[in-house]
């Protein structure tokens, strides 16, 4: 028999001049997770979840950080949760450790860490509790033609290697028309090619291959080029001017 579950949980909103943290705290809060704090309650538009107390409604169990954060703030109120056992006991001792801990173990996807950054505008992303360069190193900065540029830079270094054009030779490799053949769906091939042309093929995930193939005929119709492989030389030059590389010029 599963144990019975209790159902004791009682909220109520007191003046935060009532509140105290917890002595001996195990857990200590320095500037940068106090600022964080503060940014998701800006954000959030208050606070959303109450803060756990002993049974005297004055000492803070959980949530001591929030606290100290509504008090830089300039709250006056607070939603506080009581908790059934007295301050500075051992169920109460217990609850704080475990309170703390459980968040230790538990980590981030970084691929679903990834998609929930993209979803947010640059205002929200200021207000979360990565410092910039932990956010770009989740996911980088990428500029408008740069992530093309960068994968299609990629697929033409590997040529060298292979049976296929050779980026000493000057010759024009075709890139992939929009709407072109695919082989696997996770390639973006290129039409035959016509004598004196040759054809680059670029292996990709399925959602970025129809991404890059979408981008490249949009680009070449914007820019009124008649072949995607001028688009992809033109998207080079861009990508080596930004890194100041001029070695792969002709």
């Amino acid at each position: 028999m599963p144990e019975e579950q209790p159902w004791e949980l009682e909220v109520k909103i007191v003046p935060v001049t009532q509140l105290r943290e917890m002595p001996g705290n195990a857990r200590s809060h320095g500037p940068r997770s106090i600022e964080a704090i503060k940014k998701s309650f800006i954000v959030s538009k208050g606070q959303r979840k109450p803060i756990v107390v002993a049974n005297d409604e004055v000492t803070v169990i959980a949530g001591n950080g929030q606290l100290i954060a509504a008090r830089e703030l300039g709250w006056e109120f607070m939603a506080i949760a009581v908790a059934p056992f007295p301050p500075g006991s051992p169920q109460a001792i217990t609850y704080a450790l475990n309170d703390n801990r459980t968040g230790d173990l538990s980590e981030f996807d970084r691929d679903s860490l990834a998609d929930s950054f993209r979803e947010l505008d640059e205002e929200l992303r200021k207000s979360l509790a990565w410092e910039p360069e932990e956010f770009n190193a989740i996911l980088p900065p990428v500029s408008p033609n740069a992530g093309a540029a960068a994968a299609i830079g990629a697929a033409a270094a590997n040529q060298g290697s292979g049976s296929g054009s050779d980026p000493a030779s000057g010759s024009e490799g075709s890139a992939p028309e929009s709407g072109g053949p695919e082989s696997s769906g996770s390639q973006v091939a290129g039409a035959t090619p016509s004598e004196g042309y040759q054809t680059i093929m670029l292996t990709a995930p399925e959602e970025e291959a129809r991404s890059i193939r979408t981008r490249l005929g949009n680009l070449k119709r914007e820019w009124g080029c008649d072949q995607l492989g001028e688009v992809v030389l033109r998207l080079l030059d861009e990508h080596d001017a930004m890194t100041g590389d001029s070695s792969a010029g002709g």
